[in-house]
């Protein structure tokens, strides 16, 4: 017998996704033309101050760096998902102690508790779902509307 699919977070928030990415490409264009117009110091700055060409000559690069990391958590936070059947939960999520995204099935007795929050990650943060179980934690990231869902369905079946 085919289990029934309830709710899937699948192909949901794209987006959010390529709006993360778009905007990552954005600061990172951003940080190269300030890179290249860098050598062109205002006229208000005087020349002994090294500390200022300094500051200067590093905020490029860190504006750069701050679009890629914007571009990597976009791209590693649309691979996790979770599908919801009428018997069990199987998807990809990170576990609470890395961002590595793993795959997992539980039924629903192996599940301890579901709760929703926000997912913290260095500077950014995500709604999400979290899935407590004897075995860890699993994060799944979504939009509050899945998240109210996945949450109400959990607790109509307890």
């Amino acid at each position: 017998m085919k289990k029934k699919l309830i709710i899937s977070t699948k192909r949901t928030g794209l987006l959010s996704k390529f709006g993360g990415v778009f905007l990552g490409i954005a600061i990172i264009l951003m940080g190269f033309i300030i890179l290249m117009t860098v050598d062109t110091k205002p006229q208000y700055i005087s020349n002994n101050t090294e500390f200022i060409d300094t500051v200067l000559q590093i905020i490029p690069y860190f504006i750069t760096a701050i679009g890629v990391l914007c571009i990597a958590i976009s791209v590693v936070s649309s691979k996790a998902y979770v599908d919801i059947y009428d018997d069990h939960i199987e998807g990809k999520a990170f576990m609470t102690s890395n961002w590595n995204c793993e795959d997992f099935y539980l039924t629903y007795d192996k599940i301890n508790n579901i709760t929703t929050g926000r997912i913290k990650n260095i500077a950014i943060e995500f709604n999400g779902i979290f899935i407590h179980t004897i075995n860890g934690t699993y994060r799944i990231p979504t939009n509050k509307k899945f998240s109210k869902e996945i949450f109400r369905h959990f607790n109509d079946i307890q």
